[in-house]
């Protein structure tokens, strides 16, 4: 028989999950309007960057219409945006001697040309050079081809800045760079996530950033949000050489994301793009890791939810949840809640409320009883019809 704390703690816990679990429960599915793509809408915060470098034909998109922006962009993509946006003479290029980039293939000349400018030097492996086009672009590689690229000056990190990139990194002397003209803030307040993905849609918005901040864009180009994870893609004038589609033509597939890796992109995004801390309450995501901080003692459940609402509205686009579970571990043993055939008809006020009038409880119960305990949740569903099965942490 349980313990009444062990009761009341699972009450709480119940009542904290449906704050910031049952943020997977309320799923409104995503609307087909565009304008240029199927895939991107007006809202988000890549919709300006992206039309506005396919205006100019910086990128092209795929030939059934979409543009696919949380899928990550390949390295020999970036060469491709990065090249036309810096005007560089892709044709006539010296063979910058990567085994794996032949002549004649479509991302040959923007990568010849950036190796020939100094800006990217690829791999060497037992004397063999590669580049690895078809490789997934990280957020470290990103803050360096856009500093170098676009003349960036190197800055010093500051100590503690982020807790997951050191300031003796071989590449935070780039990160503190963007940092320093407002192109990146972070994927949260303490955390860079050097090691990331960036996806088509942030590449865009990272490109187009760097432009503004070095005025090369037109004045009326709207602002775009915080970084959530987001990544330039090439604005600028019509390159004189002619376009190569985003879409690749070597044989070798590109590595797309799984939907965990999906999923996971949009929580951090939203997360960036939105505020998760409150004089309350403060959460921070490291990897799959919700750190959250009780600033009073008095912090209830209506404080958490109000900072989790980030977390809860990354599942609001492209997303389907089938199957929520819930547990946490208290006096050695394992509390736990599962929720499958989850109703996504309803909002998230309306399901937090009915959750906690299950529990005979209110949103003002304070959740200081969860401190230094962790809430597993782990969510089924899919993402771009990607099927998903992730599991995080809210470490209190």
């Amino acid at each position: 028989m349980k313990s009444k704390s062990s009761h009341k703690l699972f009450k709480a816990t119940l009542a904290t999950t449906v704050a910031a679990g049952a943020f997977v429960v309320a799923v409104p599915l995503a609307t087909n309007a565009a304008v240029s793509f199927t895939d991107v809408k007006p809202g988000v915060h890549y919709y300006e960057p992206v039309l506005e470098l396919a205006t100019r034909d910086v990128v092209k998109g795929y030939d059934d219409g979409t543009y696919r922006p949380n899928q990550s962009v390949t390295r020999a993509q970036s060469a491709k945006i990065l090249a036309h946006v810096l005007d560089l003479d892709t044709q006539n290029v010296k063979d910058p001697g990567f085994a794996d980039v032949k002549k004649g293939t479509p991302y040959y000349g923007p990568i010849a040309a950036l190796a020939q400018a100094g800006y990217i030097k690829g791999y060497e492996e037992k004397g063999v050079k590669t580049f690895k086009p078809n490789n997934n672009l990280t957020r470290s590689q990103m803050a360096k081809i856009l500093t170098l690229g676009f003349g960036l000056k190197e800055e010093e990190l500051v100590a503690n800045r982020f807790a997951d990139v050191n300031p003796s990194d071989a590449y935070a002397g780039y990160v503190a760079a963007l940092l320093n003209k407002e192109i990146t803030t972070g994927t949260t307040n303490t955390t860079f996530e050097p090691n990331g993905l960036v996806t088509r849609g942030q590449m865009s918005t990272f490109v187009v950033r760097t432009e503004m901040a070095l005025n090369k864009t037109k004045p009326e180009t709207p602002e775009v949000p915080e970084d959530k994870p987001v990544i330039p893609n090439v604005p600028g004038d019509k390159p004189e050489t002619p376009e190569v589609p985003d879409q690749p033509t070597n044989p070798t597939p590109p590595v797309e994301q799984t939907g965990d890796q999906l999923l996971h992109v949009s929580i951090v995004d939203m997360l960036a793009k939105g505020s998760a801390s409150t004089d309350a309450i403060g959460i921070t995501l490291s990897g799959n890791t919700f750190k959250v901080n009780i600033k009073k003692p008095t912090s209830t459940i209506n404080d958490f939810s109000v900072a989790a609402k980030p977390i809860y509205d990354a599942f609001k686009v492209n997303t389907k949840i089938d199957t929520v579970k819930i547990s946490v571990i208290f006096d050695g043993q394992t509390i736990t809640l599962t929720e499958n055939n989850v109703d996504h008809s309803q909002d998230f006020e309306t399901i937090l409320n009915k959750a906690l009038s299950k529990l005979g409880m209110s949103g003002d119960t304070t959740i200081g009883i969860l401190r230094d305990k962790t809430i597993k949740v782990n969510v089924i569903g899919s993402i771009d019809s990607k099927r998903f099965n992730s599991t995080y942490d809210f470490k209190f």
